[in-house]
């Protein structure tokens, strides 16, 4: 049996080093780490749809770029037979992250697959989610202080924006 002895201030030192680096990491580091799995590398949209606030899984479903979308929540699907998960947060230590993109094409692709979905914002500083929705009414705050219903709060959108289809030409499923 061999005993290592770590000098607390070094050890200190590269704690700190590791914790306030702020780059970016490579997914294979990332799969590495047996507490984190790798769910799904999710791509940034197209600057024509991030400019326009436009959702891939909405105006490209059938792309590539979509298909990591959809592999994530095949991913969250299989996570959740191993839980009793019904709520899923997304949220990120800085602002343009892609939180709000990334939590709204899940929401998309899980609506997709038929399952019922209730997106909501609490960014009650900075919400964003209504742009890719393109919606207008109370939200969260409103609710939380009694100046609107949920019902009123909840507006169901439809999967299929004017001018776009689905894989099946139709709007079945609904996101709310």
């Amino acid at each position: 049996l061999r005993l290592l002895s770590v000098h607390p201030p070094g050890f200190c030192l590269a704690f700190l080093r590791r914790a306030l680096d702020t780059r970016t990491r490579p997914p294979h580091g990332i799969a590495e780490h047996p507490a984190r799995p790798l769910r799904a590398r999710l791509p940034r949209a197209p600057a024509k749809l991030a400019r326009h606030n436009r959702l891939l899984t909405v105006n490209d479903p059938d792309s590539l770029a979509a298909e990591g979308f959809k592999i994530l929540r095949a991913n969250v699907d299989i996570a959740r037979m191993e839980t009793d998960v019904r709520t899923l947060l997304v949220t990120s230590a800085r602002d343009g992250e892609g939180k709000s993109p990334t939590v709204a094409n899940l929401a998309v692709a899980l609506a997709r697959s038929g399952q019922r979905v209730v997106l909501v914002d609490l960014d009650l500083r900075r919400p964003f989610l209504h742009h890719f929705f393109e919606l207008e009414g109370p939200g969260v705050a409103q609710v939380a202080t009694g100046a609107a219903t949920l019902e009123e709060a909840l507006t169901a959108i439809p999967l299929v924006w004017p001018g776009h289809s689905s894989a099946n030409g139709q709007a079945t499923n609904r996101l709310q």
